[in-house]
């Protein structure tokens, strides 16, 4: 049976998805279907089964819970397979998995797992049916990011498409549609997507193991499938009502309840933003603020940050508003103190003092690995008392420095709230995804499927990076995160 291949780091399929998506999304008009797609993890797949003679996928009882009355003290390993139900013309499909590394984590995919011996291909239901009806399955390529084992939550990605141009007899249906688009195949009660090799390692004796289907909270990209509309494709982003985990329970009879897992991801927290200036400047003299943010990773996994500077002055009151502070990587359980200074001048025409307050926001949002994004702004103020009364002048730019005449004197709050946690799917009952430890990947697997694997037809096997797209790619993120900045800065002007 064939095996997964590998996914490219998070920079270049980040730069790759929209080429990908244009490579394989695309095919002939059809009518369209309506969808109601649910993804499910066969703990005990026994009445699952392929007849190559027909053509024919079964899927038998879908069970949840594969439970060993007889515990197994040593590494050991389950097979479990990912079963859809009730969906049209499937091109693709991707799953997220949540799990605890060192008690059940996935350790092989068989993204083929049935023999077509009438063909001699390897077959799932991403390719049950045959092309024109009468020759043989399409390739199917696949695509995993899953992390080596280690302790505490982690979170992986897999998924795969079939080959060349969609339309829709080659997309599967289960069940067949009335009529159905092609005879070549049936799959009355769901089909087979990919076998899961699940290693318990060591002795977890009475305890209850998971294997979490999961959306993209707090984890992105979550699970989904990509059908075939009849000019293209869409994209079904699944809920936690459509997904269903797996459970195994060691040495007991039934499934029962869950352990919650411990937060083993970043978490990066601006706690203080402090803004320094003299207490009384002169009229019209330049003067310099400086602005002291701490910042915080309080989970155990390293992170990057990359942080802006905002300021918002007082009528009367002129400087830089958009500054990039630059990024820093911050250690597991550390702290980090970031400083900058920029100059002022304010003016006082109508009358001989007044008070000057300015406020400053840091934001570290751009920060791509991290549990809970909401704590990564927080702004400080600071008031100068201004002595003179010279005319405001109109100013000029500073070389490489936004000014916004115009920008509002309103500012964000101080914390932003966080957000809602997606619900837990089937019992026995599981918290909500833990922040968990991810494999390097942020771009959908089937979006960047075609192209990280051969898209020539030609069965896929284990695949080698090409180290010149990833240098490519570098230097892509690089502008990427250039052109950020600039759209922000511009949006700034034009307020």
């Amino acid at each position: 049976m064939r095996r997964a291949g590998y996914l490219l780091p998070a920079a270049l399929a980040a730069c790759l998805a929209l080429g990908a998506i244009a490579l394989f999304l695309s095919g002939p008009l059809t009518t369209r279907a309506v969808q109601n797609p649910r993804i499910s993890l066969d703990m005990d797949p026994a009445g699952n089964s392929y007849d190559a003679a027909t053509n024919t996928m079964t899927v038998g009882t879908v069970d949840g819970c594969l439970a060993s009355p007889q515990a197994n003290p040593s590494t050991h390993t389950h097979t479990a397979q990912i079963v859809v139900e009730n969906i049209e013309d499937l091109v693709g499909w991707q799953a997220r998995l949540n799990y605890n590394g060192d008690e059940m984590r996935p350790a092989s995919v068989d993204f083929d797992p049935f023999l077509d011996t009438t063909t001699g291909q390897e077959v799932s239901f991403v390719n049950l049916p045959k092309d024109g009806g009468v020759s043989g399955h399409r390739h199917i390529t696949a695509a995993l990011a899953i992390l080596p084992a280690a302790p505490g939550p982690q979170s992986s990605l897999i998924g795969s498409v079939y080959d060349r141009t969609q339309d829709a007899p080659i997309s599967a249906d289960t069940p067949a549609k009335n009529p159905p688009d092609d005879t070549s195949y049936s799959a009355p009660n769901g089909g087979v997507l990919a076998a899961l090799g699940l290693e318990v390692p060591g002795d977890q004796s009475g305890r209850t193991l998971f294997m979490q289907l999961d959306n993209d909270n707090p984890n992105p990209p979550g699970s989904k499938f990509v059908v075939f509309n009849g000019t293209g494709t869409d994209d079904i982003d699944l809920a936690g009502d459509q997904l269903a985990s797996g459970y195994h329970s060691e040495g007991a009879e039934v499934c029962g309840p869950v352990e919650t897992p411990k937060d083993l991801f970043a978490d990066l927290r601006l706690t203080e933003v402090t803004l320094n200036a003299p207490s009384a400047v002169s009229d019209a003299q330049p003067f310099d603020i400086q602005v002291v943010a701490t910042v915080e990773n309080q989970g155990p996994d390293e992170t990057n940050a990359f942080f802006l500077l905002t300021f918002y002055s007082p009528v009367g009151c002129s400087g830089p508003q958009d500054i990039y502070m630059g990024s820093i990587t911050m250690q597991p359980l550390s702290v980090a103190t970031l400083e900058h200074s920029a100059s002022f001048a304010c003016y006082t025409a109508a009358g001989p003092t007044r008070s000057a307050t300015f406020r400053a926001v840091v934001d570290a949002s751009l920060n791509a690995h991290d549990s809970d994004m909401s704590n990564n702004l927080r702004s400080g103020q600071v008031s100068v008392v201004v002595i003179g009364t010279s005319p405001v002048p109109t100013p000029s730019p500073e070389p490489g420095i936004i000014q916004d005449p115009d920008r509002p004197t309103s500012v964000p709050p101080d914390t932003v709230p966080a957000g809602g946690t997606s619900p837990s799917d089937d019992a026995p009952a599981i918290a909500a995804a833990p922040p968990a430890t991810q494999a390097n990947i942020q771009t959908p697997a089937v979006a960047v499927l075609a192209a990280t694997l051969p898209q020539t037809g030609a069965q896929g096997g284990e695949g080698q990076p090409d180290w010149l797209l990833l240098l490519v790619a570098g230097g892509a993120f690089g502008v990427t995160v250039a052109a950020v900045i600039a759209t922000r800065r511009l949006l700034s002007h034009r307020r």
